[in-house]
């Protein structure tokens, strides 16, 4: 089955769905999810339901949007990540959804989250040291009683 493409709305998509066709715009869209062999869309706005449409297919028509095949259940949009946990292997998303990242993908994922942040700012400059002015210094020891000696420095 192939995802409806022929509206000219820019920045939407049309994907078929159990209550019929929705068009939808790619950043609003959290994930989509494999649960009980259906494809479900989680969006920013609701749920929409359930998607008529392969992982696969929509893996192919949203990777254009940034989105990320993260696991063989779960296609994620990029944009939408709010932390990630390397221990667990968990990505939480937007509204406090979280999905796993497989074993196999951890390492392209990481590459991908790092290539779609930006920069880091440049370090900042250190003060420069000041001018050392070119004195003598005289260091000597004097004995104040048998017990005491006391380090007397005097600059030139």
């Amino acid at each position: 089955m192939q995802p409806i493409l022929s509206l000219k709305i820019p920045d939407t998509l049309s994907l078929k769905t159990t209550k019929g066709i929705e068009i939808i715009n790619p950043a609003d869209v959290l994930y989509f999810s494999i649960e009980n062999h259906d494809v479900k869309l989680h969006s920013t706005n609701e749920d929409t339901g359930i998607i008529l449409h392969t992982l696969k297919e929509l893996e192919d028509l949203f990777t254009p949007y940034n989105f990320f095949r993260c696991h063989a259940r779960f296609l994620i949009n990029l944009a939408h990540i709010k932390r990630y946990t390397h221990k667990t292997g968990e990505i939480e998303l937007q509204h406090s959804k979280t999905v796993k990242v497989a074993f196999d993908r951890k390492t392209k994922f990481k590459q991908m989250i790092c290539s779609t942040l930006p920069p880091p700012p440049p370090p900042p400059t250190p003060p420069k040291p000041k001018k050392k002015t070119n004195t003598k210094q005289n260091c000597y020891t004097q004995k104040k009683n048998t017990q005491e000696s006391v380090l007397l420095c005097s600059c030139q």
